[in-house]
Order: C-alpha cells, then structure tokens, then sequence
C-alpha cells in the first residue's frame, strides 16, 4: 500500500501533468464490458465484486502512466485484472504481450504453467543468436580464437 506522502505526490504529479477526472470504476468497467485493457482475457473477466489482492479484482490502469507525464481523464484510463495492473506497473510490460500477460494470469489463478513457446518469445535475447554471440565474445575474453 502507498503511504499518505506517495499518495499526496502522486496526486500532485496528476495536477502537474494536465486535466484530471472524476470518474467510478464501475464506469470504466462497463465502458470495457470489464474486458482487462492488458491481458484482455475473454475468459477471465475483471470480477467487479472482489476485492484486492485477489487477482481477478478490478483496478484503473493509466495508459499512459501519470509517472511519465500521463493525465488523468477517462481516456487514458482503462478496467484491468489487479495482478495485471501490477505485473505492467513493476516494470517490462511494454516488451510482453497480452498472450503472455493472459499465461501469466492463468498460472496465478489455476496453476497452469506457462507454456515453453509462450515464455521464450518474451525473451529473444536468450535465442540461439545470443548464445552465439555470447560464447565468442567469451573465447575473446579469454584469448582463444
């Protein structure tokens, strides 16, 4: 949870960086049909009835976060998963797709893992062509041609 001072700074930066809304959650969400605006699972709706920290509970997501100079009106707000929100806002998302986001959520809530194909396409720099690169700029290291 933030702290009284986060929350007071956060709302400042909000004020600082344009217009700011008052909206509900409920709004935004039947905006969606409570579609998740990240992982945009079909089968797992945001459940508007659960409360955080469970993951399928709904929470606003900036579309453009307020830390990096987004606003705070209806459009640049969206209905997301709270373990969405929260996988996105601690860092990488931007490089994951909403098919990994959907695998991750699924591993939380059932227990399926991740499917291998699904994982591996979020992390190209550990393909073959790394591995490559990776073991001659070893043997440079070390002399050896």
């Amino acid at each position: 949870m933030a702290t009284r001072d986060q929350d007071r700074h956060r709302r400042a930066q909000m004020r600082a960086n344009g217009p700011v809304e008052s909206f509900a959650m409920r709004e935004i969400g039947e905006r969606a049909r409570w579609l998740c605006g990240i992982c945009r699972d079909e089968d797992r709706p945001v459940d508007p009835t659960r409360k955080r920290p469970d993951p399928l509970s709904p929470s606003i997501d900036h579309i453009r976060p307020v830390a990096s100079g987004g606003t705070h009106p209806r459009s640049n707000v969206q209905i997301s998963h709270w373990f969405c929100n929260l996988e996105k806002n601690t860092g990488g998302f931007s490089s994951r797709s909403a098919e990994y986001m959907r695998a991750k959520l699924a591993r939380v809530v059932d227990g399926t893992p991740i499917p291998e194909q699904v994982w591996r396409s979020q992390f190209t720099h550990w393909g073959p062509a790394a591995r490559v690169h990776a073991r001659a700029a070893h043997r440079t290291r070390r002399g050896v041609r």
